[in-house]
């Protein structure tokens, strides 16, 4: 769910899409992300949302049994994008000492 609308996607699409964007903000940073999704036709689309820094997204579970959208393309680079940011630019200080801690833990 974004500013833009609603776009269904599966569980694991949504989760990796929520955690890139919670590296990217603690990074200081945004990026765009390539993410498929079933239009209320049932249709599969593709949308290209601004993720990270200053943007607004919300996941929530859908009710009833969705049809679940698996892209394994996508998730992968949404892992590894992720995998590589948490490694290579978040700040290494003791969590007590980082605002992305406490931010997370408040």
């Amino acid at each position: 769910m974004t500013s833009i609308g609603t776009f269904r996607t599966g569980d694991l699409l949504a989760e990796a899409v929520g955690r890139y964007a919670l590296a990217l903000a603690h990074a200081y940073d945004s990026a765009v992300v390539d993410v498929p999704y079933l239009s209320a036709g049932g249709t599969l689309r593709r949308a290209e949302l601004r993720v990270g820094w200053l943007v607004d997204i919300g996941i929530v579970t859908a009710d009833g049994d969705e049809e679940e959208v698996v892209d394994p393309d996508a998730l992968r680079i949404l892992v590894d994008c992720c995998d590589e940011l948490e490694r290579d630019r978040w700040p290494q200080l003791p969590p007590e000492q980082s605002w992305a801690y406490w931010e997370t833990v408040l």
